[in-house]
């Protein structure tokens, strides 16, 4: 019998391993429990869609450069830009 098994959202564990319940022999159950994955919420209410794309390694190194520099992440880097460029449509 498998210990693990997953639900969307939910993942659901042998009560016996994680809160040293009953084993199957003695009529052994199963507890649920929610699911946090992942990183928060960039809007604080839904899970934030994700946008990939490929660049020149020399692009991603100056990118990194610069998030270094000013203390954040390229991800941020990318989201400041890309919601400048949509602020400012030419």
């Amino acid at each position: 019998m498998a210990l693990w098994a997953w639900h969307p959202g939910l993942r659901w564990a042998n009560a016996a391993l994680s809160a040293g319940g009953h084993s199957e022999a003695d009529g052994g159950f199963v507890e649920q429990v929610r699911r946090t994955t992942g990183r928060p919420s960039l809007s604080g209410t839904a899970t934030s869609p994700q946008i990939a794309f490929r660049v020149a390694a020399t692009l991603r190194e100056r990118a990194a450069a610069v998030a270094a520099r000013e203390g954040k992440t390229i991800s941020q880097l990318a989201r400041e830009a890309l919601e400048e460029r949509i602020a400012h449509p030419r």
